[in-house]
């Protein structure tokens, strides 16, 4: 858990001063921050500058911990409790923060911006894989021979089950809709950055 994390981290750096007798400038600590977010870029893993200041660095990471979930400790489980506009909402302000906090550590903020877009692109067959495999995991949750209500499958009236049925083709529809819209977003943003 993040902010807990920064709490201790903060608590532990100002206790190993105080047993010592000295501050954090006379023994030149510095502090990064090394962060993943495999479904948004993969593999790599992100850095920030080092930063000098306790402070400077104690307030990095609480503003990267307001970017993660604290309901969940996957990807996999955000996106089945709260659905992609909330991982992508979740993901545009981790790269401001990421971006910002970079450029206040002396790197060039626009070129940062660059590469986490680059590596976004990078990673975009990743992330096609994990919506087929949302998409197969919520049809088959809505399964009427997998729902919870027995009564479907215990001789319910055909005009009962037709709506059933009619009900889980509109869902699917409307996911089949969005996964498309994302798809079309993704490529267009792809034929503008090419057109660049």
């Amino acid at each position: 858990d993040l902010p807990e994390f920064s709490k201790r981290l903060r608590q532990g750096v100002l206790d190993g001063l105080a047993e010592h007798g000295a501050s954090a400038e006379e023994i030149g600590l510095g502090i990064h921050c090394r962060l993943a977010r495999k479904f948004w870029i993969g593999e790599v893993q992100l850095y920030t500058p080092t930063l000098h200041q306790l402070e400077d660095a104690l307030q990095a990471v609480d503003r990267f911990s307001a970017s993660y979930s604290r309901s969940s400790k996957t990807t996999w489980t955000d996106l089945k409790v709260h659905g992609i506009d909330h991982l992508r909402e979740q993901w545009c302000q981790f790269k401001a923060h990421y971006v910002d906090i970079c450029a206040s550590g002396g790197w060039d903020g626009p070129a940062v911006a660059a590469r986490l877009e680059h590596l976004e692109t990078i990673a975009v067959p990743y992330r096609e894989r994990m919506f087929e495999r949302f998409g197969r995991w919520a049809m088959h949750k809505e399964d009427p021979m997998v729902l919870q209500a027995r009564s479907c499958r215990r001789g319910a009236r055909p005009e009962v089950r037709e709506q059933l049925i009619c009900k889980i083709l509109q869902r699917w529809r409307r996911r089949i809709a969005r996964t498309r819209a994302i798809e079309a977003r993704l490529e267009a943003r792809e034929v503008a950055r090419e057109k660049r």
